[in-house]
């Protein structure tokens, strides 16, 4: 019950009561404990709403700052900055081989010694079979000119549709 309180243990501090009290007195003593539960109720009423006010509160700057921690970081995705640092990761093992190529004294000092390369002979034309001659090529007096016909083009015999008006067999 109240307090692990019983019923028997409730009657026995009943009758307690009003021997102590007196009948007389009674109803002011319960008027009195009324009132004093009644505080002890609003009381913790005020300090749960107060708390829950203070737990909204916590909650709220929780939330705000969350909020401004995902501004922040919709804020720096820079695509731009993305690709750059991308470029940069595929950029370094070249330039640490390079940082390599110029610390390394043999490396160095061979490529000061290097010789020009040697040059390429001219490759030698095939030489002719015996008895075979090459196809004489024609000659063009303008290469950029339009090309011409060899032959005048031809023109056959006009079509009866493309006559004139009054050019007809009759007339």
């Amino acid at each position: 019950m109240f307090f692990d309180i019983g019923g028997t243990e409730l009657l026995v501090i009943v009758v307690v009561t009003i021997i102590v009290v007196g009948p007389k007195d009674l109803p002011k003593l319960l008027r009195t404990v009324g009132h004093f539960v009644s505080k002890g109720r609003r009381m913790a009423g005020e300090f749960q709403t107060q708390f829950n006010a203070a737990l909204r509160e916590a909650e709220r700057e929780v939330d705000l700052e969350d909020t401004r921690k995902t501004l922040q970081s919709v804020k720096s995705l820079n695509p731009v900055t993305a690709v750059k640092e991308e470029i940069a990761k595929a950029v370094e093992p070249v330039r640490d081989i390079g940082r390599s190529i110029q610390a390394d004294p043999a490396f160095s000092s061979a490529s000061a010694r290097e010789t020009p390369p040697a040059p390429v002979p001219a490759p030698t034309a095939a030489a002719p079979e015996p008895g075979l001659q090459p196809a004489p090529m024609p000659l063009v007096d303008d290469p950029a000119a339009a090309p011409q016909p060899s032959e005048p083009i031809k023109q056959g015999p006009v079509a009866p549709a493309a006559r004139a008006p009054g050019q007809g067999e009759g007339a």
